[in-house]
């Protein structure tokens, strides 16, 4: 709850302090346990359409990158879908491991679909869930 809280107010500084044209969406995915801790269940992305950065912030960045953002690239857009990804690396007890992320959201639904894979691992993870414009 403290780092959704967190995040709720990152959220509120970039609607505040961001450019006009940037888009800041608050997306509820819906964690299954064989997630294993790997898909927050609450994302935070600032976007300026048409851009090719973004800025994105949950739980596992909150608590691994030390409460600062990332940035996410956007690897694909059309008139349809944008999708991000980033990379966020782990530490923990002594174990270090990146995992690589990809999100897509639909524009007209704000369905979103997101995986996450530990680079170096075989075990891939994906949920599903819907963003919205965060107010």
């Amino acid at each position: 709850m403290k780092a959704f809280s967190t995040m709720a107010a990152v959220a509120a500084a970039f609607v505040l302090a961001g450019p006009a044209a940037a888009e800041v969406w608050h997306c509820k995915t819906v964690v299954k346990g064989a997630d294993d801790g790997f898909i927050a269940p609450d994302i935070i992305i600032d976007h300026v359409p048409g851009e090719d950065t973004a800025v994105v912030l949950d739980g596992l960045i909150n608590n691994y990158n030390g409460k600062q953002p990332l940035p996410a690239e956007i690897v694909a857009e059309n008139a349809q879908k944008v999708t991000y990804a980033w990379k966020l690396k782990l530490h923990v007890t002594g174990t270090s491991a990146t995992i690589r992320y990809r999100m897509t959201r639909q524009k007209a639904s704000g369905a979103v679909t997101i995986s996450a894979q530990a680079l170096g691992f075989a075990n891939h993870y994906t949920s599903t869930g819907k963003c919205a414009i965060a107010k």
